[in-house]
């Protein structure tokens, strides 16, 4: 194989294993600060990373709130648990049209946390958020623990 081919192949690869849901989400690479080739500022065109804190009930409700505001498939992706069905397992794919994804990250992203119960490994985090036509909506988060990290199953 030539190097021109090779060369393809291997950016074909790298784009499959850096693209949205490709996993839980966490790339593991982290800023450093540090100027880039060609960065004359030490900025880059990536964004911020959203800081996820998936250690409590709450803050894994908070943090799905805050990628959806930041429009973070990635992110939203890992608040939610591999063995959630239904329409809540399809925030674990994020695979909306475009238009759809854009609606529910103005509604999501005003989401707020409002209590929180632990049983176990089991949890419920009350929360909040302004629909599209600034109506309150309330709904109930259903959260497992799996491992260290606290995960949406269902709502």
């Amino acid at each position: 194989m030539g190097y021109g081919r090779w060369m393809i192949c291997a950016l074909a690869l790298a784009g499959l294993a850096f693209g949205c849901g490709g996993g839980e989400g966490d790339s593991g690479a982290k800023d450093d600060g540090k100027k880039s080739e060609g960065d004359s500022k030490g900025t880059s065109d990536k964004p911020a990373e959203l800081k996820r804190d998936l250690a409590t009930p709450s803050g894994t409700a908070r943090t799905f709130f805050a990628a959806f505001k930041a429009k973070d498939k990635v992110a939203i992706s890992a608040c939610v648990s591999d063995t959630a069905a239904g329409d809540v397992g399809a925030f674990k794919k994020c695979e909306f049209p475009p238009e759809e994804f854009d609606a529910m990250s103005k509604e999501f992203g005003t989401g707020a946390v409002t209590g929180e119960r632990i049983d176990g490994d089991r949890a419920e985090v009350d929360v909040t958020w302004k629909n599209e036509d600034g109506d309150e909506q309330k709904e109930k988060f259903k959260l497992a623990k799996e491992g260290n990290d606290w995960k949406i199953v269902d709502f």
